[in-house]
């Protein structure tokens, strides 16, 4: 399994377009008015109180907490599943990382990160601040596939030789 091409939307990240305000009393008995999900019934933060999200809100239905902890049941399960991918993606052999990262390399979703990054750095090498960058060079690699843009920098073709002396040429 590709760890690339698996991804999965982080469980934090809902945007189902079911919401509903609900109210939910807390530990210290104060009840408060929250945002839930309706589909993955996940918390999406507290209303403040009087505001006009729940001016004129007359039955404010009470808090699904079945809906909530089936949303962390499966929030744990999406965690346990990256778990293994990452344990496995760190089991494998070199030869097949560098090979599903060549492969990715030439893939649009690379081409289009690129892109933005050589126009974000202006197609100026950020290694020497002189020459004409060409290249991109990954910072790090932990987000290989879905890199953040920050996580990558235009340079020149010799910068990027300096930043990789291991090989003959760029990654």
């Amino acid at each position: 399994m590709s760890v690339i091409s698996e991804r999965l939307p982080m469980p934090q990240e809902c945007s189902h377009p079911e919401w509903r305000i609900v109210r939910r009393v807390q530990s210290n008995g104060v009840a408060i008015h929250v945002r839930q999900c309706q589909i993955c019934g996940c918390n999406g933060g507290a209303i403040k109180r009087g505001g006009p999200e729940v001016r004129g809100l007359v039955d404010i239905p009470d808090w699904d907490q079945d809906l909530t902890d089936r949303w962390r049941t499966n929030r744990a399960a999406v965690w346990q599943y990256r778990r293994a991918l990452r344990e496995d993606y760190a089991n494998r052999p070199l030869d097949e990382v560098w090979e599903e990262y060549r492969d990715y390399l030439q893939s649009d979703a690379w081409r289009h990160r690129r892109t933005l990054v050589l126009e974000r750095d202006q197609y100026l090498c950020q290694a020497c601040l002189i020459n004409r960058a060409e290249q991109v060079h990954h910072l790090t690699y932990a987000h290989m596939g879905q890199e953040f843009l920050f996580e990558l920098v235009a340079v020149c073709r010799d910068c990027h030789r300096r930043l990789h002396p291991e090989k003959d040429g760029p990654a």
